[in-house]
């Protein structure tokens, strides 16, 4: 969930427009998913997303990306995290920089994994 800049609701470090994860659905919640070249936004609008293929989170209410912000960070029991913010940063072609840059990894089935191994060597049907 996010909204608009207030005096007391903005993200901790960066004083950005705060974002939150929450179970219930609200307009406030509600994310699209843009394709990195913006020429090509208008006509991937609808499509299903690629996995592994860069994107990016827009809200739809302030119209802002969501950002890792990498001059942020802090420490945590997992390790250093960068502050995640709806700020959408561009360069000097007015172009989204890498923070506003996201993935949906998948991993790669190139290689069978160790548990499938076993049924291999059994010689067991699968289905």
């Amino acid at each position: 969930m996010s909204d608009r800049i207030t005096f007391n609701e903005c993200a901790k470090k960066s004083r950005q427009q705060k974002v939150v994860l929450e179970e219930k659905l609200t307009f406030m919640s509600q994310w699209k998913i843009l394709c990195l070249d913006p020429q090509q936004r208008l006509e991937m609008e609808g499509m299903p997303v690629p996995a592994n293929t860069k994107i990016i989170l827009n809200h739809v209410k302030t119209n802002q990306n969501l950002a890792a912000l990498s001059q942020f960070s802090f420490r945590t029991p997992f390790g250093r995290e960068f502050e995640v913010a709806a700020k959408t940063e561009v360069d000097s072609h007015k172009a989204e920089t890498p923070c506003n840059h996201w993935v949906f990894r998948t991993r790669g089935c190139k290689t069978r994994p160790e548990s499938m191994s076993w049924r291999e060597n059994r010689n067991l049907k699968t289905f």
